[in-house]
C-alpha cells in the first residue's frame, strides 16, 4: 500500500522558478537576429529580470490547482484519466490554423475549464497578434508550421 502523501501534491502552492537570475536567451530568426516586423521589439532587460512575486504565486497556484484535480481525479474515477486528460489537451492545443487567421483554442479552454473567465486578452486582445492581417502566402511561407 503506498502512503498518502504519494499519490497527491502538497496542499500549498510551492514556488515556481523563483530564482533572480535568468539566462539571457540568443535572439531566434532566419539570420540570427529578432524578426521585429513579426514579433515586436525585444528588450534584453525583459529576459533577464525576475517575475514578479505576485506572478509567481498566480503561476504555481494555477498549476497547482490542476495537479491537485488530476491527482483526485486519478484516485476517484481511474489511475489512467489523468493522462487521457494530458493527451486530450495536447491534442486539442495542436490544432492550427492558417497564420493570419487568430485560433482562440476554445477547445481547449473549455478543457481546462477557462470558458467562464475573463482574462487581459479577452477584453483587450492577445498583445503578440497583430491588429492588422498580413499577406496569405508571405505569412504562410515564414510560419515554421507549413514547412
Amino acid at each position: 500500500m503506498e502512503a498518502p502523501g504519494a499519490l497527491f501534491p502538497p496542499l500549498r502552492a510551492m514556488d515556481v522558478g523563483g530564482s533572480a537570475a535568468a539566462s539571457v536567451k540568443a535572439p531566434t530568426g532566419p539570420h540570427g537576429v529578432n524578426d521585429t516586423l513579426r514579433e515586436g521589439l525585444k528588450f534584453a532587460k525583459d529576459s533577464v529580470r525576475p517575475k514578479h512575486p505576485v506572478e509567481r504565486a498566480q503561476d504555481a497556484y494555477i498549476q497547482h490547482q490542476e495537479e491537485m484535480n488530476m491527482a483526485i481525479a486519478g484516485s476517484v474515477v481511474n489511475r489512467s484519466l489523468p493522462t487521457m486528460v494530458r493527451n486530450e489537451r495536447a491534442a486539442l492545443a495542436q490544432m492550427r490554423r492558417l497564420p493570419v487567421l487568430h485560433s482562440s483554442m476554445v477547445a481547449l479552454e473549455i478543457s481546462l475549464g477557462r470558458e467562464s473567465t475573463l482574462d487581459f486578452e479577452d477584453y483587450l486582445n492577445d498583445p503578440s497578434v497583430p491588429e492588422q492581417i498580413g499577406d496569405v502566402h508571405t505569412m504562410t511561407d515564414a510560419s515554421p508550421f507549413f514547412k
